[in-house]
């Protein structure tokens, strides 16, 4: 008789449970327990714990449900499941009547392109936004990359992810261990059909030997192509390129080509013992790369330049102007200089000791 109470009472549980607002639905409890504590009714579940609500599974090892506040705590090895994202933590609290869930402590939102993790993370099923904080970082599997933050937020629907404090994106090469990586104080990735991202704040870029600093900076993973606005500066090999707006172009293991727009400066070290630098200037400059060498630098527009050339086994300055100016070099060392369109030009030779005064 006492078993058939017993019984009755569970389904009776689950009927009234199932009755309540939130359309709450025990699936299976190996105990199923109603008690009032501090006169609120609680109902304490415990033992392979599985919870329907619309569509969305929850599993546990143990739940609590707060009538009174319309809030189930789901504890030890928690998983939800919505049928778009699954949530894994060591505990959650629901809210069936917002969707909501609160989750703490090893924290994973698994999706079908992407997974993010934290410590703490706010997520709503219904319209698939969260906010997350304390070791958060979110891994794309489409596109083989990383970000990592000290808060974020994240938009399924929208494919946006937001992260800031000490914002980091690796884009992982499987070929070499020189992976695209920025920093910066705030990082916005969309992943979209253009899948791209925008660092914001004293924005860093790492790739090989290709580096970078700007304000602000944007970079393209299908194309392999980063925009720098805001005082660029850019450190490939042995030259120093800065201009207003700087493109760098990759191809997956190496820099291929940078383009600078509006004060377009380069400056190629070309003897580190004498403090030699040689220098071209134009309204813009394109270096094309080589085996990760430069091969060719062209500046256009009221071009300039200033190179320590050899002329007949003997060394010397060239300065020149014009509207052209191309720098060929032969496995990155400077090979020759080809000057078209209203050229001029001094040649110092090593040997002169007056003063240099380029352009008379």
């Amino acid at each position: 008789m006492r078993s058939i109470l017993a019984v009755f009472s569970f389904f009776f549980a689950i009927i009234l449970f199932a009755q309540s607002e939130s359309k709450i639905r025990i699936i299976h409890a190996d105990l199923n327990l109603g008690r009032k504590v501090n006169d609120e009714q609680l109902r304490i579940l415990k033992g392979s714990v599985h919870v329907l609500k619309d569509t969305i599974n929850m599993y546990c090892d143990s739940a609590f449900y707060y009538e009174s506040r319309d809030k189930i705590e789901l504890m030890g090895d928690v998983y939800i499941d919505n049928g778009v994202r699954k949530l894994f933590a060591k505990k959650i609290d629901y809210y069936p009547e917002e969707d909501l869930a609160e989750c703490f402590w090893n924290v994973k939102a698994s999706g079908k392109n992407d997974s993010l993790f934290s410590q703490r993370l706010i997520y709503n099923l219904k319209t698939e936004e969260a906010s997350a904080t304390t070791d958060v970082y979110l891994w794309s599997k489409s596109d083989n990359a990383i970000i990592l933050g000290d808060k974020a937020y994240f938009n399924n629907n929208d494919n946006y992810f937001r992260v800031t404090g000490n914002s980091h994106f690796i884009q992982l090469d499987s070929t070499t261990k020189d992976s695209f990586e920025v920093r910066a104080l705030k990082l916005e990735y969309f992943s979209d059909t253009l899948k791209y991202v925008i660092a914001t704040d004293s924005v860093r870029i790492t790739k090989g030997n290709f580096k970078a600093y700007s304000d602000t900076a944007w970079y393209y993973l299908k194309s392999e192509i980063a925009w720098l606005r805001g005082k660029p500066i850019v450190w490939v090999d042995n030259s120093e390129l800065t201009g207003n707006q700087i493109k760098a172009e990759f191809d997956s293991t190496e820099i291929k080509n940078i383009n600078i727009y509006e004060n377009a400066f380069a400056k190629t070290l070309n003897d580190s013992l004498k403090n030699e630098y040689n220098i071209l200037k134009g309204r813009t400059i394109e270096l094309l790369m080589e085996d990760e060498k430069p091969k060719l630098i062209i500046a256009r527009k009221n071009a300039s330049s200033t190179y320590y050339l050899t002329e007949e086994s003997e060394k010397g300055i060239n300065h020149s102007t014009s509207d052209s100016i191309y720098v060929y070099f032969k496995a990155g060392e400077l090979d020759s200089i080809e000057i078209i369109g209203g050229a001029e030009g001094t040649y110092f030779p090593e040997s002169y000791k007056g003063a240099k005064t380029f352009g008379e």
